[in-house]
């Protein structure tokens, strides 16, 4: 009997298990994101500029307001 349980394969990790985790940080991370877009967009309303955004695949966020408008931004 010993001869069995020395033989038995390890098991296995769930791979949607390991998954899960990075996941859900992702999607943290994107809701994040879009917070602060949204708040960057609310902003640019209140001030009048025509501000682009976006947002990569690695969620980074990048802003651009165009130079004609940017003195009447800050």
């Amino acid at each position: 009997m010993s001869e069995e349980v020395a033989s038995a394969p390890a098991p296995v990790a769930d791979p949607q298990a390991v998954r899960q985790p990075a996941e859900t940080v992702r999607s943290i991370q994107y809701l994040a994101v879009r917070e602060v877009a949204r708040w960057v967009q609310a902003h640019a309303a209140d001030r009048q500029c025509a501000t682009v955004f976006y947002v990569t695949p690695a969620l980074s966020l990048h802003v651009f307001i165009p130079p004609q408008r940017s003195r009447a931004c800050c």
